[in-house]
């Protein structure tokens, strides 16, 4: 059976039987895969007590056989489980946002999910060390833009009102690809919403975090 490693983002852990798991990775190296993580929730050796949403890794697994396409999943090593993400509702609810779209915007087995490990591994990452509010939505905003570009979409010319005090800021943080301080409180807010709208859009979807966390 052919063995992987590979860095990846926890996006998705669904119980499986008593002690199972089904983990769903997006990666650099395989995009976004399943697998089976037997006996996560017991085991202390492999997986520390489980493995869980937001956490980033390296992951040991074994390849599909047959006709599943369900890796299994063997060690989990190195973990950054970024904890100040769930001590916070707000980081809680903007990071489940981010798990969200990338998971929304990708698709099993599909290589080019690739390109949406970095931007969602460094929003987590910024938002865990973020120091407000307004600094936090500044992250979620950058990483709506760069995964939609990077999924063939080019947010800066979406058509909404406000859009001319908006766009500027938009584009400079593309082109110096990362996050800048927003010209004002106002300027995030409708950017968030006016992102989260053409994501909602583009599935033909509400996003359940932002429904259920009131975002």
């Amino acid at each position: 059976m052919e063995a992987h490693k590979c860095r990846g983002v926890v996006i998705r852990a669904s119980a499986l039987r008593e002690a199972d798991s089904i983990v769903t990775i997006l990666s650099p190296e395989l995009g976004r895969i399943s697998a089976v993580a037997r006996s996560v929730r017991k085991s202390k050796k492999r997986f520390m007590g489980g493995v869980d949403v937001f956490e980033c890794a390296e992951f040991e697994l074994n390849a599909p056989r047959g006709s599943s396409n369900l890796y299994n999943l063997n060690a989990v090593h190195n973990r950054t489980p970024w904890p100040r993400l769930r001590n916070s509702l707000r980081k809680f609810a903007l990071a489940s946002l981010a798990v969200e779209t990338a998971e929304a915007l990708s698709h099993e087995g599909d290589p080019d999910a690739s390109l949406l490990y970095a931007p969602l591994r460094r929003v987590l990452s910024a938002l865990d060390s973020s120091e407000n509010s307004q600094q936090a939505h500044e992250f979620i905003v950058y990483f709506l833009l760069e995964t939609l570009r990077e999924c063939g979409y080019d947010p800066t010319h979406l058509p909404f009102a406000d859009a001319d005090n908006i766009r500027g800021w938009w584009e400079e943080m593309l082109r110096s690809e990362r996050p800048l301080e927003a010209p004002g409180e106002k300027q995030v807010s409708r950017s968030f919403s006016v992102l989260c709208s053409f994501v909602e859009d583009t599935l033909g979807r509400a996003l359940k975090s932002r429904t259920q966390l009131g975002l």
